[in-house]
């Protein structure tokens, strides 16, 4: 897939229109499938959320019904 900006969009370049475009990542077949993200794909804002939110669960106490992945 493609993103790509509105046509509005004007750069630094003066008031000229720049084109601008980027493509999402290509998954291996394990990757595209996988319910995990990839660990070449994390940042280190992904694993400070993931480190504050993690707790939150078991906070709350068991469920009952289970999630199947």
């Amino acid at each position: 897939q493609k993103l790509s900006l509105p046509p509005w969009h004007q750069g630094d370049t003066g008031g000229e229109k720049t084109a601008f475009s980027a493509t999402s990542p290509h998954f291996n077949a394990e990757e595209a499938y996988s319910a995990h993200m990839p660990e070449h794909l994390r940042c280190d804002a992904c694993r400070v959320i993931a480190f504050q939110v993690s707790p939150a669960p078991q906070a709350l106490g068991p469920t009952q019904r289970r999630i199947k992945i």
